[in-house]
């Protein structure tokens, strides 16, 4: 459905995603709302996989994410060198929360 990785961005945007979560202390925490989430209380929404190129340092995944209070938004992770741990832990627990 997207070419990269900015259309998506621009596209959940539009459709309400629109606040960017970041890993903080085992949570996913939105700067914009001051808004701290544990695992339990998010969903995934959609999943977008991205290879901007042939180094294997430009993959990257966008999740669509939702609070059980409504609350849409997304994270980012790069894979590669570029990799957040943290950020990758989140993710691994809420998938492993939703199966």
């Amino acid at each position: 459905m997207y070419t990269d990785l900015a259309e998506a961005v621009e596209d959940l945007n539009k459709r309400g995603y629109d606040n960017l979560f970041e890993p903080d202390d085992n949570a996913f925490y939105c700067s914009r709302l001051d808004l701290r989430e544990k695992v339990p209380n998010m969903m995934i929404v959609e999943t977008w996989q991205f290879d901007q190129g042939t180094d294997p340092g430009d993959e990257s995944t966008i999740y669509a994410l939702e609070t059980k209070d409504g609350i849409k938004g997304y994270i980012i992770i790069s894979f590669g060198t570029h990799i957040d741990p943290r950020k990758a832990n989140l993710i691994d627990q809420l998938i492993k929360s939703q199966e």
